[in-house]
């Protein structure tokens, strides 16, 4: 049996956008449930694949593809199955900034099988039932995760190893 999982989250970060922006790109740094693991395209750009696998493991769950990049403004995924087609929905962050604010809309259209034995989707080992009776939480949660991060001084550095960008989080005060 399908199940639709929709959500629409928004929260309010007293920074500019473009200080929001890179953790919109680096999700794994503020998101829960799966990490998001680089798998071909150009990095931050449409088209880019990601596979997304449980912390600590090697097995994908499903994969994530950029499908709209606009930097500072929105950025959407489109969530996969498979690395190329069976649909499973999309998310997206809409990015607003006024009067040295952003307010930061977070919305998920996804459906997904009920059953943990047909589908794994989303969670590590969490049928796709216990995600959406839990979902919209959830996601709040992230929002504020992020909100945290980008208002109490931690920024994203990236460096370059062996060819893949590394982002991780620090505070604005290192060097």
């Amino acid at each position: 049996m399908l199940r639709d999982l929709i959500v629409h989250e928004e929260i309010v970060i007293s920074r500019v956008a473009s200080q929001v922006w890179p953790y919109i790109l680096a999700p794994n740094t503020w998101k829960m449930g799966p990490v998001l693991e680089h798998s071909h395209g150009f990095t931050g750009r449409c088209g880019e694949l990601f596979a997304a696998v449980s912390p600590g493991s090697s097995q994908t769950l499903f994969y994530a593809q950029n499908v709209e990049v606009c930097p500072s403004k929105r950025r959407t995924i489109k969530l996969l199955r498979d690395d190329r087609n069976t649909l499973l929905g999309y998310a997206s962050w809409c990015l607003r900034e006024s009067e040295g604010t952003t307010t930061v809309t977070y919305d998920v259209y996804v459906q997904a099988l009920e059953s943990l034995e047909a589908c794994e989707v989303m969670t590590d080992g969490t049928a796709a039932k216990e995600l959406t009776d839990s979902g919209p939480s959830r996601f709040l949660q992230e929002l504020q995760n992020l909100k945290r991060l980008v208002e109490h001084g931690q920024t994203l550095r990236a460096s370059k190893t062996d060819d893949s960008s590394i982002l991780s989080v620090g505070n604005s005060t290192d060097a």
